[in-house]
C-alpha cells in the first residue's frame, strides 16, 4: 500500500480478472485464516454491531492470545466489517475501533465506552513486534497496525475480480448475514438487549397497574359495608397486577433483541 492509500476509497481489480461467485470469494476469504495469525476473520453474528457478511479483526477475544496483546499493551480492538454485494461484484467496508481495558492480563469489551467507526488506516511506533511462523516457514512481524489486516483482504478481493470500496459513515446495505440471524424469531436477546427489555418492561406493568387500581379503587364506594376501604382495595390490585402484566409480556415480545 502507499503513502496516500488512505485516502483512497475504491480499489478496482485487475480488468482482465473475472469476478468469482459471492460464495467463493466467501471461501476465499475465510481461508486468509491462519492458526498462527494474530487476526480472524469470521461470519458476523446477530450481536455484531454492524450490518455485514463478514468481519475481520484481532484475536483479542481468545484467551490463548491474551498474552500476545496484553504484552503488546494494545488498548483499542480494530474491526473491518464487509457486506459482499454479488449483484455489483462489490466489497464494501467500514471499520470499527473499540477501547479496551485490561484486568489481570483479560481484556474487556463489554463495558467499553469509547468507539469510533468509518474507515481507519494507523500505524503503531514503539510496540514489541509478534513473530508469526506459517507453516510453509514464513516468518511474518505484526505491529498491530490496521493495514495488516487490510492487506491480505484487499489482495483476495481485487485478486478474485471484485471491487472494495470503503465507505466512511452510512449503515452497509441491507440483506447481510447479521440481519438473517437477527430476524430469527427463535434467537435469544444479547445481555444489553435483556436489560433494556426488562428496565421497559417493569415501567409498563408499574404504569398500567397504577392506572387500573387507582381507577378500579376509586370507582368502588368505601361506605358501602360490603365492600370495605381495605377489602375493596384487594380485588383493584388484583386486576390492576393482571392488567400490567399483560401490558409488560406484550411491550416485551414487541421489543426488539439486538
Amino acid at each position: 500500500m502507499g503513502l496516500f492509500d488512505w485516502m483512497k476509497v475504491t480499489y478496482r481489480p485487475a480488468t482482465n480478472v473475472a469476478p468469482v461467485s459471492a460464495d467463493e470469494l466467501r471461501r476465499l476469504l475465510l481461508a486468509l485464516n491462519r492458526p498462527t495469525a494474530p487476526f480472524v476473520i469470521r461470519d458476523c453474528t446477530a450481536d455484531d454491531p454492524e450490518n455485514a457478511d463478514l468481519v475481520a479483526e484481532w484475536r483479542m477475544r481468545e484467551p490463548n492470545w491474551y498474552a500476545v496483546f496484553g504484552s503488546a499493551t494494545l488498548r483499542q480492538n480494530f474491526q473491518i466489517f464487509m457486506r459482499l454485494l454479488p449483484e455489483s461484484h462489490e466489497v464494501q467496508s467500514i471499520d470499527r475501533t473499540t477501547q479496551v481495558t485490561w484486568s489481570g492480563g483479560i481484556p474487556s469489551f463489554e463495558f467499553a465506552r469509547t468507539w469510533s467507526r468509518g474507515q481507519q488506516w494507523e500505524y503503531r511506533t514503539g510496540i514489541r513486534p509478534f513473530y508469526e511462523t506459517t507453516a510453509s516457514g514464513e516468518r511474518i512481524a505484526y505491529r498491530f497496525s490496521s493495514s495488516e489486516i487490510k492487506k491480505p483482504l484487499l489482495a483476495a478481493v481485487t485478486g478474485n475480480g471484485w471491487t472494495w470500496r470503503r465507505r466512511f459513515m452510512g449503515r452497509l446495505p441491507a440483506g447481510s448475514h447479521r440481519e438473517i440471524l437477527r430476524s430469527d424469531p427463535n434467537r435469544p436477546r444479547s445481555r444489553k438487549a435483556q436489560l433494556l427489555a426488562a428496565g421497559i418492561t417493569m415501567l409498563a406493568f408499574v404504569g398500567v397497574f397504577n392506572f387500573v387500581s387507582g381507577i378500579l379503587r376509586f370507582t368502588i364506594t368505601p361506605h358501602d359495608p360490603l365492600h370495605p376501604s381495605a377489602l375493596a382495595s384487594a380485588p383493584a390490585w388484583a386486576i390492576g397486577a393482571a392488567a400490567g402484566a399483560l401490558a409488560a409480556r406484550l411491550v416485551w415480545t414487541k421489543l426488539p433483541k439486538g
